[in-house]
């Protein structure tokens, strides 16, 4: 059975502080905030592919974008209310 090298060592001042650091640019009302720009892109998106595939374009494609963005919309959505 092999363990882990770093199994005993305990992290360095340097570490900890790097770790801290890298911890300060992940919090949660960052993560909303871009979690809402997320979601009003994908909404001006979804609209864009809308008007495109009601205005006589009806393309294969624009209704499978659509289909997608309608799901990844529905996604983020239910995620960002979740991380609220």
């Amino acid at each position: 059975m092999k363990l882990n090298p770093s199994y005993n060592i305990r992290p360095t001042n340097e570490k900890k502080y790097k770790a801290q650091n890298k911890l300060y640019r992940f919090n949660k009302n960052k993560l909303i905030k871009d979690l809402k720009k997320l979601l009003s892109t994908i909404k001006e998106s979804l609209s864009n592919a809308t008007h495109l595939t009601t205005n006589n374009f009806r393309y294969q494609k624009d209704q499978r974008a659509k289909t997608n963005l309608e799901k990844l919309k529905k996604d983020v959505s239910s995620l960002l209310s979740k991380v609220q």
